[in-house]
């Protein structure tokens, strides 16, 4: 048993959301099968209580045919278009019922590098911009939706965003937040 248990708490209280979802998928990737079966059993319970709550959000997630348009550029749109793509990511069933929407979803993801090499950076970064795009990139990197080519060449985009802003993540003002970076008016808050 970890001797330190609360600190181990403590710690993973205020990662950003982008840490929390890479080291729990990190975790649950060690685990035995039984203990995923488990785990999985407790999650689900847990969701259970949001399901009301969740129901419109998850019907307008879903449909995210609008943001087919291929000039869509993640890094220059509103922030709240990317949180309502944040929103259709986390929502987005592993094996969904709209196989449109995975392909709508990793061909904007897709194009991140591109984007990013014509972006104009000035001295004052959007700190909730690269949270956003960080965000993004991590959860499709371990969305069980996407295929695994798709899913390493997000690896490498998030490789590429990473070494790029790597001198912001570790400034306090881009830690300000460790829940997710959405919009109240687009996710409810269901505490």
């Amino acid at each position: 048993m970890i001797k330190h248990k609360d600190d181990v708490y403590e710690w993973f209280k205020h990662l950003d959301a982008t840490t929390r979802i890479d080291v729990m998928c990190s975790i649950f990737y060690s685990c035995s099968p039984f203990e995923i079966r488990f785990f999985g059993t407790c999650i689900e319970n847990l969701a259970k209580k949001d399901y009301h709550a969740l129901k419109d959000t998850d019907l307008q997630a879903v449909d995210i045919s609008s943001l087919q348009d291929s000039n869509i550029n993640i890094l220059k749109v509103c922030p709240q278009l990317r949180s309502r793509l944040i929103i259709s990511l986390c929502l987005l069933k592993s094996r969904p019922g709209n196989p449109s929407g995975v392909n709508i979803l990793s061909d904007l993801l897709s194009r991140v590098d591109q984007h990013l090499a014509l972006y104009q950076f000035d001295s004052t970064f959007d700190h909730r911009l690269i949270e956003d795009v960080r965000l993004l990139l991590m959860v499709a990197v371990h969305h069980p939706a996407f295929s695994f080519n798709q899913r390493q060449e997000f690896i490498n985009q998030m490789e590429n965003f990473n070494r790029v802003f790597s001198h912001l993540f570790d400034q306090p003002s881009s830690k300000q937040n460790c829940s997710c970076q959405t919009e109240e008016t687009l996710l409810p808050d269901v505490r």
